[in-house]
């Protein structure tokens, strides 16, 4: 029946990005850089509702490492050992993300 094949494809993209979202909380918190280790051990993921889930850093210079590093008017800005910040963890998980969900939807 399709509304059975529809909740099923619903629970199955549902479970992908629940495991997904754990794997890339585990996955900032390995690439995180380390000189006090507070910011690695900052990191907390949650599931806030069926279909919300956060993931969350509350350092007060969370934002600026995310953001990589930067030169502004000739100063530079950031972290050295995490320069490209967070774009390429989550480009890799939004790509895991979508890879998996278009299998399910085939």
């Amino acid at each position: 029946m399709l509304v059975d094949a529809l909740d099923s494809l619903m629970k199955e993209s549902l479970y992908i990005i629940d495991k997904e979202n754990h794997n890339l909380s585990e996955e900032l918190i390995r690439v995180s850089p380390v000189d006090t280790g507070a910011f690695k051990r900052s990191w907390s993921e949650s599931r806030r509702s069926k279909y919300s889930w956060s993931i969350q850093n509350h350092q007060e210079y969370a934002t600026i490492l995310a953001s990589g590093r930067r030169t502004v008017m000739g100063k530079s800005y950031g972290s050295e050992q995490w320069s490209d910040g967070l774009a390429p963890v989550l480009k890799r998980a939004d790509n895991a993300i979508q890879t998996k969900l278009d299998k399910v939807m085939r």
